[in-house]
């Protein structure tokens, strides 16, 4: 039975590279390199070192999102591709729930954007540290990052997040052997006034209490996109993802997703239901505007974007 699971695994993954427009030329050969850098973690139990976009080194193990990184060339490529257009020199990125720092890499690496990574989980947080100063992006200057070992809410406290998820790890009700307390506090005590130009939020159902703590940032007027995993784990609190769409919509914010080969914000009724991702924007002539004018960015190959 488990071997069985395995090949449908293995089959359903060489699907997803025929799809995948960075992959669908080579979905061959793709497959093997999802086979060999999973042998190596999995099997072997080791750790790999990874380097995407011709420099950015990122250090990952079993269970981060972030190994696609090797066998799709980028991982979550329309939401990481709006970030890379979006994003300009000296721009305020907040990345909540940023794990082990895909998104707070590339856009420091990439876009010299300044960051600030927000982590709760201890374990994971080290494991983003590691990869920050792996790039030598904690140093001051354009294009650096600053880590935080919080969570946000709507206001200061504290919160139980678990710790065996990986990826997914999440704010917990009560305490258990694998959970562990965190500070945590509202995105507009950790940005203090300063006007931060894109937001990034994967709290994997907790999204709505981060933006009830960000009204500040939301009527400032200069956050010009936010993005904002929605798939239903909100439940788990009692929030339906339509709760997060209302909210943003209050503050003039409408749900887009992104064609990073056309560069085209296509408007949405409601969530993303193509990813887990929705983009939601204020001014979208100016963001389109941006998205337009940015470099290309290479990807593998002779394929840039």
């Amino acid at each position: 039975m488990r071997l069985r699971s395995a090949i449908e695994k293995v089959r359903g993954r060489h699907e997803d590279f025929k799809k995948n427009p960075l992959t669908s030329g080579r979905a061959t050969r793709a497959l093997f390199r999802y086979l060999w850098i999973n042998a190596r973690m999995h099997l072997l139990d080791q750790e790999v070192d990874l380097v995407v976009l011709d420099d950015i080194r990122c250090r990952v193990r079993k269970g981060d999102g972030v190994s696609g990184n090797y066998f799709f060339h980028l991982y979550e490529y329309q939401d990481s591709l709006f970030v890379l257009h979006y994003l300009r020199s000296g721009d305020c990125f907040v990345d909540v729930g940023a794990n082990v720092g895909h998104y707070s890499l590339i856009a420091a690496r990439k876009c010299e954007a300044n960051v600030i990574a927000v982590e709760p989980v201890p374990r994971t947080f080290g494991r983003l540290v590691a990869n920050v100063e792996l790039n030598g992006l904690g140093k001051a200057g354009a294009g650096r990052i600053a880590t935080r070992n919080v969570g946000l809410s709507h206001s200061r406290g504290v919160l139980r997040f678990t710790t065996r998820f990986n990826v997914a790890n999440r704010v917990t009700p009560g305490a258990t052997p694998d959970s562990v307390e965190v500070e945590v506090l509202s995105l507009d005590e950790l940005c203090a006034g300063g006007p931060v130009d894109l937001l990034k939020i994967d709290v994997e159902g907790f999204e709505k209490h981060v933006l009830e703590g960000s009204q500040e940032q939301l009527d400032m007027g200069h956050l010009g996109a936010i993005i904002v995993e929605l798939n239903g784990s909100g439940r788990r609190y009692g929030i339906e993802d339509e709760e997060v769409i209302d909210l943003l919509k209050d503050r003039c914010y409408s749900p887009y997703r992104y064609d990073p080969f056309e560069r085209e914000l296509t408007p949405l009724e409601g969530a993303n239901r193509e990813g887990y991702n929705t983009i939601f924007i204020k001014d979208i002539e100016g963001a389109r505007a941006r998205v337009r004018s940015a470099r290309m960015v290479p990807i593998v190959g002779q394929l840039a974007l």
